[in-house]
């Protein structure tokens, strides 16, 4: 694992102005870990949930993620669900670092709770989230969505059961 430091910068985004609004966040993160940070779909900032719109490393070398407040590509009652899971459920950071799998009950319109991992190293936690669909605890899954939640140290992971 490469121990270098980079600088990674959270901004937001205005789409309609086409413009950044602020920066919400500043980290100094391995070049590992910045996978996971690009990978998710949405990031847990200052107890807001914020859906990425872009990603780039600009002249300089530093690594910038552009968000908006989440407004969601998932049906309206699986997105109210997963802030429901986000905002509502047992809070706790994690240390060292852990992914927390969640899988959808259609008819409950709930997620739950159904396992915790701590990766060796994050690259462990990348090479899930690279996939769509996984077998995961005897499970074949498919990948709702991946928050990063930055503010207790976890990688949430949304999914639904396919068999």
């Amino acid at each position: 694992m490469n121990s270098s430091k980079l600088a990674l910068r959270y901004v937001e985004w205005d789409e309609e102005a086409q413009l950044e609004r602020g920066e919400l966040s500043n980290w100094s993160v391995s070049r590992d870990y910045l996978f996971i940070c690009k990978l998710a779909d949405a990031t847990v900032l200052r107890n807001r949930l914020w859906e990425h719109t872009s990603h780039e490393t600009d002249q300089y070398g530093q690594a910038i993620i552009y968000v908006r407040a989440y407004k969601g590509q998932l049906a309206p009652d699986v997105a109210n669900a997963v802030k429901h899971t986000i905002f509502h459920t047992k809070c706790d950071v994690a240390d060292p670092f852990e992914m927390v799998w969640y899988v959808y009950d259609r008819v409950q319109n709930t997620f739950q709770h159904a396992g915790t991992e701590r990766p060796s190293e994050p690259l462990q936690a990348a090479l899930v989230m690279l996939d769509h669909y996984m077998y995961w605890q005897n499970m074949e899954v498919e990948s709702l969505m991946t928050v990063l939640d930055a503010d207790r140290n976890k990688l949430l992971l949304f999914v639904e059961r396919l068999n």
